[in-house]
């Protein structure tokens, strides 16, 4: 089994970008068990129709948790295979000047257990359940559902490991520049930080056949580099019983998967917002603006020196002023979606590609030529590469440029006055 997307993903420094969010949660289901007759804790009188048991009377469950009525467990082999695919599409060319998009692609999921011998031995499904758990079980459900839950832990960790393993390689090369690789890293961090944060709606969606998730897609433009329209269809199934190995354990095989750690802050930050017109000589006016972001710095592909970041949040206030446009008397300035870009780790110097910064801008003015005050909301992306210093508990915009309507220009500047460690 292959842990990689294709290779053209890589080369281009991997495949493709996002349009649109569109995500569905799986829908909850409730799987059923047998009759619970002749079962610790059940009905002892021959069973009442209805009555149902699960695995977690039974079994210790994917976060270590224990019923403490069941002493002793033992660890079963599970028999039978899952995994699926993650689908998506791209826009990639190998000529700079064409970009094509809409091709379909796909990655294979696979888990078989258990693993044959040149197997991958993390890919397997095994339980830790209470002994002797066929003879005081009507039938082998409990022993099913267990395993299948823990193929779809499997199976969901898999997928969450490929798109890592893709975003560790992503690299420039010929059609490819940075953006190109920015944009492929919004794309596929989002998908994999969905799956992490929804880990339950993947293990729903591998435990019962039809239900598939849809990714969500990074809000950045359809050129080179994109990975957009994900879809992960993964089902899991039980072939024969589950077989005691008379080894004792207590813990899950597959433990579930945490959502990916680095090291984040949240601070206090303050600057200027200035307002440039097309005009030659320009014009000038700014704003102070005060408020919150939150960022982190990321992983080092191949140990170096340059290094990712991310900015998940960023809500700014501007205080009243007036402008060569009219009158401000209220303004706001808040992330419209997660911005990504790579550091370095000598100099915390760090960059930006053109769009990767999306504000979304309300404010409340009163034009020159207007006697009244009236609110304006709209978005703005920066339309130049930006100059951003990621340091730890430190992060500085230099001159981020954002053009707006009329060829003018809205220019912020902002320092981060204080720091806190998330």
């Amino acid at each position: 089994m292959s842990k990689h997307l294709p290779t053209t993903l890589a080369a281009c420094a991997a495949l493709c970008m996002t349009a649109v969010a569109c995500a569905n949660e799986a829908p909850e289901v409730e799987a059923t068990f047998g009759e619970t007759e002749g079962v610790p804790g059940g009905d002892t009188d021959g069973g009442t129709e209805g009555d149902t048991d699960s695995p977690e009377d039974y079994c210790v469950q994917g976060d270590g948790s224990l019923d403490p009525a069941i002493s002793n467990p033992v660890r079963y082999q599970c028999n039978g295979n899952g995994g699926g695919v993650l689908r998506w599409e791209q826009c990639g060319s190998s000529d700079p000047i064409s970009l094509s998009c809409g091709i379909n692609d796909q990655s294979n999921v696979n888990v078989v257990f258990p693993p044959g011998q040149d197997g991958d031995p993390t890919l397997n499904a095994q339980i830790c359940c209470q002994p002797d758990l066929f003879s005081v079980v009507d039938g082998d459900n409990i022993a099913d559902q267990a395993c299948i839950d823990d193929c779809a832990r499997s199976a969901c960790s898999e997928a969450i490991q490929m798109i890592q393993d893709q975003l560790d390689g992503l690299a420039t090369g010929v059609g490819c520049n940075q953006g190109c690789v920015d944009r492929s890293r919004a794309g596929l961090e989002t998908w994999r930080d969905f799956l992490s944060e929804n880990y339950g709606d993947c293990l729903n969606a591998a435990r019962f056949p039809g239900l598939e998730m849809t990714l969500p897609n990074a809000d950045i433009d359809l050129q080179v580099g994109a990975v957009y329209n994900g879809f992960l269809d993964l089902d899991c199934t039980v072939a024969a019983d589950a077989v005691e190995t008379q080894i004792s354990c207590a813990e899950n095989f597959n433990p579930e998967e945490e959502p990916p750690e680095s090291g984040a802050w949240r601070c206090d930050i303050s600057g200027l917002t200035t307002l440039e017109s097309s005009a030659s000589p320009p014009q000038t006016s700014s704003s102070l603006v005060r408020g919150t972001v939150t960022y982190s710095r990321g992983e080092c592909p191949g140990g170096g020196s340059s290094c990712w970041f991310q900015v998940d949040e960023l809500a700014l206030s501007s205080l009243p002023a007036s402008t060569f446009l009219g009158e401000l008397r209220s303004g706001s300035f808040e992330l419209a979606y997660p911005m990504f870009g790579s550091y370095d780790t000598a100099t915390d110097d760090g960059t930006s590609a053109e769009k990767m910064m999306g504000l979304d801008v309300s404010m409340e003015a009163k034009p020159s030529a207007s006697p009244d005050y009236a609110d304006y909301d709209f978005r703005l992306k920066n339309t130049q590469s930006a100059d951003i210093e990621v340091g730890t508990g430190f992060i500085e915009f230099d001159d981020v440029v954002f053009e707006w309507a009329t060829g003018h220009k809205i220019i912020l500047d902002a320092t981060s006055t204080g720091c806190v460690k998330l």
